[in-house]
Protein backbone atom coordinates (compact mmCIF):
# COMPACT_ATOMS: atom_id res chain seq x y z
CA UNK A 1 0.00 0.00 0.00
CA UNK A 2 1.17 3.62 -1.12
CA UNK A 3 1.42 6.45 1.42
CA UNK A 4 1.06 10.60 0.72
CA UNK A 5 1.25 13.40 2.55
CA UNK A 6 -2.31 15.24 3.33
CA UNK A 7 -3.06 18.35 4.25
CA UNK A 8 -6.07 19.04 6.42
CA UNK A 9 -9.34 20.07 4.61
CA UNK A 10 -10.15 23.27 5.47
CA UNK A 11 -7.36 25.01 7.36
CA UNK A 12 -4.19 23.85 6.25
CA UNK A 13 -2.20 21.71 9.12
CA UNK A 14 1.11 22.18 9.84
CA UNK A 15 2.26 18.93 10.34
CA UNK A 16 2.10 16.42 7.38
CA UNK A 17 0.44 13.12 7.99
CA UNK A 18 0.88 10.08 5.53
CA UNK A 19 -2.23 8.64 4.74
CA UNK A 20 -2.83 4.71 3.17
CA UNK A 21 -3.61 4.74 0.24
CA UNK A 22 -4.74 1.40 -2.10
CA UNK A 23 -2.78 0.33 -4.96
CA UNK A 24 -5.61 1.09 -7.40
CA UNK A 25 -5.77 4.83 -6.20
CA UNK A 26 -2.16 5.00 -6.29
CA UNK A 27 -2.01 4.37 -9.89
CA UNK A 28 -4.54 6.60 -10.77
CA UNK A 29 -2.33 9.43 -9.01
CA UNK A 30 0.52 8.18 -11.38
CA UNK A 31 -1.05 7.99 -14.10
CA UNK A 32 -2.34 11.66 -13.66
CA UNK A 33 1.89 12.76 -12.32
CA UNK A 34 2.83 13.28 -15.96
CA UNK A 35 -0.20 16.48 -15.76
CA UNK A 36 0.51 18.19 -12.71
CA UNK A 37 1.39 21.64 -12.40
CA UNK A 38 2.44 21.36 -8.43
CA UNK A 39 4.76 18.88 -6.70
CA UNK A 40 3.39 20.27 -3.26
CA UNK A 41 -0.37 19.75 -3.94
CA UNK A 42 -2.29 16.25 -5.50
CA UNK A 43 -5.09 18.98 -6.60
CA UNK A 44 -3.69 22.35 -7.98
CA UNK A 45 -5.04 24.37 -10.51
CA UNK A 46 -3.39 25.66 -13.74
CA UNK A 47 -1.21 27.66 -12.30
CA UNK A 48 0.47 24.85 -9.04
CA UNK A 49 -1.58 26.56 -6.55
CA UNK A 50 -3.98 25.05 -4.28
CA UNK A 51 -7.02 24.11 -5.88
CA UNK A 52 -9.85 26.35 -3.96
CA UNK A 53 -12.40 25.52 -6.15
CA UNK A 54 -13.15 21.68 -5.45
CA UNK A 55 -16.92 21.94 -4.19
CA UNK A 56 -17.84 23.32 -7.24
CA UNK A 57 -16.35 20.47 -9.25
CA UNK A 58 -17.45 17.97 -7.04
CA UNK A 59 -21.15 19.57 -7.62
CA UNK A 60 -20.36 19.29 -11.30
CA UNK A 61 -19.23 15.68 -11.37
CA UNK A 62 -22.32 14.55 -9.12
CA UNK A 63 -24.67 16.11 -11.43
CA UNK A 64 -22.89 14.93 -14.82
CA UNK A 65 -23.39 10.82 -12.82
CA UNK A 66 -27.07 12.24 -11.72
CA UNK A 67 -26.85 11.96 -8.31
CA UNK A 68 -27.99 13.86 -5.48
CA UNK A 69 -24.97 16.70 -5.07
CA UNK A 70 -22.06 16.02 -2.22
CA UNK A 71 -19.51 17.90 -0.20
CA UNK A 72 -16.04 16.86 0.11
CA UNK A 73 -17.06 16.16 3.74
CA UNK A 74 -19.69 13.95 2.89
CA UNK A 75 -16.96 11.55 1.01
CA UNK A 76 -15.28 11.56 3.70
CA UNK A 77 -17.81 10.08 6.19
CA UNK A 78 -18.91 7.87 2.96
CA UNK A 79 -15.13 6.38 3.69
CA UNK A 80 -15.36 6.39 6.97
CA UNK A 81 -18.73 4.10 6.60
CA UNK A 82 -17.68 2.00 3.95
CA UNK A 83 -14.61 1.00 6.11
CA UNK A 84 -16.60 -0.12 8.87
CA UNK A 85 -19.49 -1.58 6.50
CA UNK A 86 -16.05 -3.89 5.19
CA UNK A 87 -15.32 -4.91 9.02
CA UNK A 88 -12.65 -2.62 9.58
CA UNK A 89 -12.41 -1.96 13.20
CA UNK A 90 -13.35 1.85 14.78
CA UNK A 91 -9.39 2.48 15.92
CA UNK A 92 -7.94 1.54 12.41
CA UNK A 93 -10.54 4.11 10.78
CA UNK A 94 -9.70 6.56 13.13
CA UNK A 95 -6.36 6.12 12.15
CA UNK A 96 -7.00 6.44 8.63
CA UNK A 97 -9.54 9.37 8.83
CA UNK A 98 -6.71 11.17 11.39
CA UNK A 99 -8.71 11.50 14.35
CA UNK A 100 -7.28 11.26 17.85
CA UNK A 101 -10.86 11.00 19.58
CA UNK A 102 -12.91 7.68 18.96
CA UNK A 103 -16.34 9.36 19.45
CA UNK A 104 -15.37 11.32 16.62
CA UNK A 105 -14.51 8.69 14.28
CA UNK A 106 -18.53 7.47 15.53
CA UNK A 107 -19.40 10.17 13.98
CA UNK A 108 -17.46 10.18 10.84
CA UNK A 109 -18.39 6.69 9.79
CA UNK A 110 -21.83 6.27 10.78
CA UNK A 111 -22.90 2.74 8.56
CA UNK A 112 -26.20 2.57 7.14
CA UNK A 113 -29.66 1.58 8.67
CA UNK A 114 -29.55 -1.31 6.17
CA UNK A 115 -26.38 -2.51 7.03
CA UNK A 116 -27.48 -2.69 10.70
CA UNK A 117 -30.47 -4.52 9.65
CA UNK A 118 -28.44 -7.08 8.02
CA UNK A 119 -26.19 -7.38 11.17
CA UNK A 120 -28.79 -8.20 13.46
CA UNK A 121 -30.53 -10.47 10.97
CA UNK A 122 -27.44 -12.47 11.81
CA UNK A 123 -29.00 -13.64 14.99
CA UNK A 124 -32.13 -14.79 13.61
CA UNK A 125 -30.69 -18.87 13.57
CA UNK A 126 -30.27 -18.23 17.49
CA UNK A 127 -33.86 -16.81 18.02
CA UNK A 128 -35.79 -19.09 16.02
CA UNK A 129 -33.53 -22.16 15.09
CA UNK A 130 -33.47 -21.70 11.49
CA UNK A 131 -32.89 -19.36 8.92
CA UNK A 132 -35.31 -16.75 7.54
CA UNK A 133 -35.66 -15.87 3.79
CA UNK A 134 -33.98 -12.28 4.49
CA UNK A 135 -30.91 -14.30 6.09
CA UNK A 136 -30.86 -17.28 3.15
CA UNK A 137 -31.05 -14.21 0.33
CA UNK A 138 -28.14 -12.33 2.35
CA UNK A 139 -26.21 -15.91 1.86
CA UNK A 140 -26.65 -16.26 -1.04
CA UNK A 141 -25.50 -12.48 -2.57
CA UNK A 142 -22.74 -12.23 0.00
CA UNK A 143 -21.39 -16.02 -0.78
CA UNK A 144 -20.93 -16.71 3.21
CA UNK A 145 -22.94 -19.32 5.49
CA UNK A 146 -24.54 -17.68 7.93
CA UNK A 147 -25.81 -20.83 9.89
CA UNK A 148 -23.81 -21.48 13.02
CA UNK A 149 -22.42 -24.66 13.02
CA UNK A 150 -23.03 -25.42 16.69
CA UNK A 151 -26.60 -25.33 18.47
CA UNK A 152 -27.58 -21.88 19.94
CA UNK A 153 -27.10 -21.33 23.61
CA UNK A 154 -31.08 -22.77 25.32
CA UNK A 155 -31.30 -19.66 27.23
CA UNK A 156 -31.79 -17.87 23.62
CA UNK A 157 -34.14 -20.34 22.10
CA UNK A 158 -37.91 -20.02 22.24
Amino acid sequence: MQRIGLEGEGQPKTDERLIPISPVLHGLLTGQSQHRTSDQWVFANREGNRETHMLEKLKKICERAGIKPATVHALRHSFGAHLRMAGVNLADVADVLGHKDLATTQIDAKVLQDHLRQIVTKLTPLVSGKESSEEIEMTLKNGTQAKLKEPASPKLMK
